[in-house]
């Protein structure tokens, strides 16, 4: 027992593994504040760099609890039917390569539901169909163009 406290070596196998394990557990639980206060730190060094204030130490835990605090929305369950079968067109286009299909017809198959599943999905104020899908058309050329 190598790498041991010595007192850890004379409790015996079972405790010492159980101390590990608490070990463990413990460092996993103190993990997150020692990793957000280290960011906090990080932010104020920033700050202080380029002759800012900066936000408080404990900024992190502060968006953390802002953000638990904050109420959940209940879903649409249209939208979620929607992607539901989305998900599902996309097993049966796997599905569908797997068995020996045509990979141009299978990639047809993944469009056309990613595009459905946009255009349904999409709420901006009421606009049609078309437009929908050329704003999520123009929303995604505009991502890939920054690259």
């Amino acid at each position: 027992m190598t790498g041991l406290a010595p007192w850890v070596a004379d409790v015996g196998p079972w405790v010492s593994l159980a101390l590990s394990g608490l070990l463990v557990i413990g460092l996993t639980l103190v993990a997150p504040l020692g990793i957000s206060i280290l960011l906090g730190i990080d932010r104020r060094v920033s700050a202080s760099m380029q002759l800012r204030i900066g936000p408080p130490v404990l900024q992190p835990w502060y968006d953390l609890t802002k953000l638990v605090s904050k109420r959940t929305v209940p879903g649409d369950r249209v939208a979620a039917g929607l992607l539901t079968a989305q998900v599902v067109v996309a097993a049966g286009a796997l599905g569908m390569l797997l068995a020996g299909g045509d990979l141009v017809v299978a990639i047809l198959v993944l469009g056309v539901a990613t595009v459905a599943a946009f255009a349904a999905t999409d709420r901006r104020l009421g606009a049609h169909p078309s437009q929908t899908v050329s704003g999520t058309y123009r929303d995604a050329a505009s991502v890939t163009d920054g690259a």
